[in-house]
C-alpha cells in the first residue's frame, strides 16, 4: 500500500489537471501500524496537495452529515480536511466495484474515496456471488459505504474493457492515475 500511495502522489504531482487535495484516512500507529511503518521510510511530510488524518472514514461521513453514527474520536482521531474541502460544498462518493451506479463523469464539487485493503486479497471473493456473501461483510468497501450512508459509484471498467476476465477490483495506484486526466 505505501508504494500504491507513493505512485498516486507521483502521478498527481505530474499531472496536467491535478487534484487539488488528497486526503489519506485512518493514518495513524494504531489503525495501520504496517502501513506507518513503511510510510516512516518516506518524506511524505514534503508531499504537496497530500493530507494526512489519523481519523476515519466513519469521522469523514460524520463530518459531511452523511452518518448518524456518533463515535467519540480517540486521541489522534481528530479530523481536518483541508481548505480546498468543505461539507456545506461538496459530497462523498465512495469508488466500490460492488456498487450498481456507474460513474460516468467526475465532478469538482465531489469527493471520491478509494478503499485501500491492505490484506494480501484475503477479503476479496470470486466473481460469483451471492446475497449471503453480502450478507457476510465479503463485500468491504461497498459494506463500509453503506454503513456510514455514503453513496457509492463504480468506474466504467466494463463499459470499456469488456472482455476483462475477473472482478473488476483495481489497486489504488490503478485507479488515480486515470482519474487525472480526466
Amino acid at each position: 500500500m505505501a508504494s500504491q500511495i507513493g505512485y498516486v502522489y507521483s502521478a498527481n504531482r505530474l499531472a496536467e489537471r491535478p487534484f487539488s487535495s488528497i486526503l489519506h484516512t485512518s493514518f495513524n500507529e494504531t489503525r495501520s501500524p504496517r502501513l506507518w511503518e513503511q510510510m516512516l521510510k518516506t518524506k511524505r511530510e514534503v508531499w504537496g496537495r497530500c493530507h494526512w488524518t489519523g481519523a476515519g472514514i466513519d469521522r469523514l461521513a460524520q463530518k459531511f452529515g452523511e452518518s448518524s453514527t456518533s463515535q467519540t474520536p480517540v486521541e489522534g482521531d481528530e479530523l481536518e480536511l483541508p481548505e480546498a474541502i468543505s461539507p456545506e460544498t461538496h459530497s462523498l462518493v465512495y469508488l466500490s466495484a460492488d456498487a450498481e451506479e456507474e460513474l460516468d463523469t467526475l465532478k469538482e464539487n465531489e469527493i471520491y474515496i478509494i478503499g485501500g485493503i491492505v490484506d494480501k486479497n484475503r477479503h476479496k471473493v470470486g466473481v460469483h456471488y451471492s446475497f449471503e456473501a453480502l450478507a457476510n461483510g465479503q463485500f468491504l468497501c461497498q459494506n463500509k459505504a453503506d454503513k456510514y450512508g455514503i453513496r457509492t459509484a463504480r468506474l466504467p471498467i466494463g463499459t470499456y474493457l469488456a472482455n476483462m476476465p475477473t472482478r473488476k477490483v483495481l489497486t489504488v495506484n490503478q485507479v488515480c492515475p486515470p482519474l487525472f486526466n480526466k
